[in-house]
C-alpha cells in the first residue's frame, strides 16, 4: 500500500513579493511523489502572550495546533533578519511548543531552509531556530538544514534558477522523507512490545473477572 507523507510547511511570510512564499512553495515541488506540503500561513497569529494561550486554546489556535499535530513532518523556510529570527516566525513557534508535554511538536520531524541575500545562507537564524525547537524535543537530524546563500542568484519568479542548488534541495527532502518513514517505522515496532503487555493485563483482567 502506497503511503504519502502530509508535511506541513510554514514560513514568516507568504507575499507575492517575500523570497520566502516563493522558496516555501518552491520545496514543496521538489519534495518526492510521496510527500505532499501544505503551507500554513502564520502572519495573523496574535502576538504570543501565555495567559492569552489559555483563551486562544478554545479558538482558532486548537486547529492550527491540531494541523500540525495531525502532520508528519515540518518544514520551515526562514531568512536572516538582524542576524536572527523574523519575529514573525519566532512568534509562531512560541505558539507551536507551547505547553511541553502537549506540544504538537513534541518529536515531530522538522527540516529548516534558511536563506539570505549574503553569504552566510542565514546559518544564524538557522542555529536560533534549531535551538528553540530542540527544547522541544523536536526531530531536527544533522542532515535536516539547509542553508541558502545569495537567493537573488538562484530564484526568479518562484523558480530557482540554478540546476545544481535544485538537484542539492531536491536530495536532501529526498533524504528527509525517507527518514520519516524510517523513524515512523521504529515508532510502530517500539510501540509493539507495550500493545502486547497491554493485551495480557487486558486478557489477565478477564481471567480475574471470570
Amino acid at each position: 500500500m502506497n503511503v504519502t507523507l502530509n508535511l506541513v510547511g510554514i514560513t514568516d511570510s507568504l507575499g507575492d513579493e517575500a523570497w520566502s512564499g516563493a522558496l516555501l512553495r518552491t520545496l514543496g515541488g521538489l519534495l518526492p511523489p510521496d510527500a505532499d506540503m501544505s503551507i500554513m500561513d502564520i502572519e495573523n497569529f496574535p502576538y504570543y502572550i501565555p495567559y492569552l494561550d489559555k483563551v486562544a486554546s478554545s479558538s482558532d489556535m486548537c486547529e492550527v495546533r491540531a494541523s500540525i499535530r495531525d502532520s508528519d513532518a515540518v518544514l520551515i523556510v526562514t531568512p536572516q533578519e538582524n542576524n536572527g529570527l523574523p519575529n514573525t516566525l519566532r512568534n509562531a513557534v512560541r505558539w507551536l511548543s507551547q505547553r511541553l508535554e502537549r506540544s504538537c511538536l513534541l518529536r515531530k520531524p522538522v527540516f529548516i531552509c534558511s536563506f539570505s541575500t549574503g553569504d552566510d545562507g542565514g546559518v544564524d537564524a538557522q542555529m536560533q531556530l534549531s535551538r528553540m525547537l530542540s527544547s522541544f524535543s523536536t526531530e531536527i537530524g544533522p542532515q535536516h538544514h539547509l542553508a541558502l546563500r545569495h537567493i537573488d542568484d538562484i530564484v526568479a519568479e518562484g523558480v530557482i534558477t540554478n540546476a545544481d542548488v535544485a538537484v542539492a534541495i531536491r536530495d536532501a527532502l529526498a533524504r528527509f522523507v525517507q527518514e520519516i518513514f524510517a523513524y515512523q517505522e521504529k515508532q510502530r515496532c517500539a510501540s509493539l512490545p507495550e500493545r502486547d503487555n497491554d493485551r495480557r493485563v487486558r486478557a489477565a483482567d478477564r481471567g480475574a473477572i471470570d
